[in-house]
Formats: structure tokens, sequence, C-alpha cells
């Protein structure tokens, strides 16, 4: 119970067992080969060591509940967000994978060379020599040309083959998660700014006041929301090492106290006093010495 004692810590908890259960896979035992696993544990040895560390944990485990409503707020601003997506953009974001359909033939209400084409439309088949991410299906120097029937379906990560798009609040929410963590939010911002209307292929830039719902959207999530977690950490963090109860000018004090402690004085220089010793301390301290050296260094 001594404040001292090695078992008083639960840092020093922490390190006994890792080191405990480190001794039991080099002994051996059979039957604890489930120790081994133990052994990506092994850097958690520095939280016993670096305070600094040990004061961001406590501080995080402090702040857990003002973590979670930041969270919490963020998930109120994604399902109003979502509300809005699907308001705005249901339906829209879904095209025909052959893009040249659009126009008459294959519209008969639309004019020759009409950027329009409609959904009931897009039917049969299409001759195609790369795939809808622009990429060649053999090689770029030599197109192959591949029969494929004509869909109408949503954009789709090519990764995953996720879709995403503003058809329900579900599918929504999901896509604006997409573009709060900037994975393919631009692949989202070209869609929708080429989106017309339910049922129409998209035309490029139609919409380039839709841009404004996503920015909009990062601004709030990514910086806004960002930068209120960062505080609450920097809050705690400052609580638990009480500095948050100085004033600024205790504050201002323990910074230049901080940067005095680490400063050190400098050692006089020692000149040789034996004469050959003195010239070659002389010529390895002269500016011609140093410039000579810069000189060889470029030329090499």
């Amino acid at each position: 119970e001594h404040q001292k004692a090695f078992f008083h810590l639960s840092w020093n908890i922490l390190d006994f067992l890792i080191l405990f259960f480190q001794f039991l896979d080099v002994v051996g035992i059979a039957g604890l080969k489930s120790a081994r696993m133990m052994r990506v544990v092994r850097p958690l040895r520095l939280l016993s060591k670096l305070k600094s560390l040990q004061l961001l944990l406590l501080a995080m485990r402090e702040s857990l509940v003002d973590i979670f409503n930041v969270l919490l707020l963020w998930v109120l601003s994604c399902v109003l967000f979502a509300i809005m997506g699907v308001n705005l953009f249901a339906g829209d974001f879904s095209s025909c994978n052959d893009g040249n359909f659009v126009g008459a033939p294959l519209n008969p209400s639309e004019a020759p060379g009409s950027p329009v084409g409609w959904r009931e439309n897009c039917v049969g088949s299409f001759m195609a020599s790369s795939n809808d991410s622009g990429e060649s299906y053999v090689s770029d120097s030599s197109p192959t040309f591949l029969l494929l029937p004509r869909v109408w379906a949503n954009p789709t990560d090519g990764a995953s083959a996720l879709s995403w798009n503003f058809d329900n609040f579900f599918i929504a929410f999901q896509t604006l998660f997409e573009v709060s963590t900037f994975e393919q939010w631009s692949d989202v911002v070209f869609v929708a700014l080429s989106a017309t209307q339910a049922g129409q292929q998209p035309i490029p830039q139609q919409q380039p006041g839709s841009i404004l719902f996503f920015h909009l959207w990062v601004i709030i999530s990514c910086f806004f929301l960002l930068q209120l977690v960062i505080g609450v950490l920097i809050e705690a963090i400052n609580q638990r090492s009480g500095i948050a109860l100085y004033t600024d000018t205790q504050r201002n004090w323990l910074r230049m106290r901080m940067q005095m402690s680490v400063l050190k004085p400098l050692l006089p220089d020692h000149v040789p006093r034996t004469k050959l010793r003195y010239r070659l301390w002389q010529l390895a301290n002269s500016r011609l010495l140093l410039e000579g050296v810069t000189v060889v260094i470029i030329l090499n």
C-alpha cells in the first residue's frame, strides 16, 4: 500500500503482465501456445515509460462522454443531410452504362444529337472497349470491343461494387459517410453535377449548384465537428495536467520555464597551447578551409 510500491500504479501492473506472458513464451510451457499472442502487446510497455502518452490516454478516458456527444451531433447532422439528399437527388444518380444511347434514334422523342436519354430506352446491347471507369478491357493500344447489355443502374465503387446514391435514407447515410472520409467524394460530386431528373440520362454540368450541398457537408462534418473533438481532447488534457486552472501569466511563466530547462550553456572553445596544434586548430576553424571543402563537395 506504499505510495512508491511497484504495483501501486496500474501502468506497472500492465508492464508486469506483459513481461509475465513474455516469460511463458520464452519458457515454452506445453499447452500455453496462446500466450504467444501476447507478443503483439509488447509495444504497450512504452505506456509505463512515456508520461505524456499516459496523460493523453487518461484524458481520452475522461472525455469519452464529451466525445460521444460530439459524435451524436455528427450523427444528427448526417441524418439531416441524408434527408435533404433524398429530397434533392432521389433517383437522379442512376444512368445507362451506354453513354452514347442518347438522342435519336434510340430515343424517338428526342432530336438527333440531343444529349437527352430516357430510362425506358436503355435496352438492347452495345459494343464497348472499356469499362465504366474508362479502363480498356485488353489494351489501350489495341482496343478490343465486347458486346454488353445496356443496364440502367446507379454508380458503384469499382473495388467494393457498393452503390452510392440518395434513393433512400440508409444508402444516403452511407454515401455521406464516404464523402466525409474523402473516399471518392469527387466522384459523388461530379455525378451530382450531372444529375437531371429521375429516369433521365445525366448531362454533364447540368446542376452546378448541387456542389454547395456537398461542400457544406464537408465543412460541417470534416472541419467543424472534427475541431470540436480536438478541442474536447485538448481541454481534457489541460484539466488533467492542471494547466486549465492557471492564469495567462502563469501559463507564460511555465512555457518560459520549459524553454529554459532545455537550454544549455555554451562551452568555451578549447584553444591548444602548443604551437603546432594551435596552427592546426586555426586551419580547421578557418573560413578558407570551409569554403574549400564546400567547393570540393560541389565538384565531386
